[in-house]
């Protein structure tokens, strides 16, 4: 989970919720995806 490392601590700006997907947008302007799959949830995060 070293991949998220960047985003510990940082205070949580937006959360964007839709019908398959929850946005989150940090302090320092990165954001984390994660959406509803069949095999589980995805999760993506920009910058990774």
């Amino acid at each position: 989970m070293a991949k998220f490392d960047g985003v510990k601590g940082q205070a949580v700006m937006t959360v964007d919720v839709s019908d398959n997907e929850i946005t989150f947008i940090f302090g320092d302007n990165r954001f984390l995806f994660i959406a509803a799959a069949e095999s589980g949830l995805e999760v993506t995060s920009l910058p990774e």
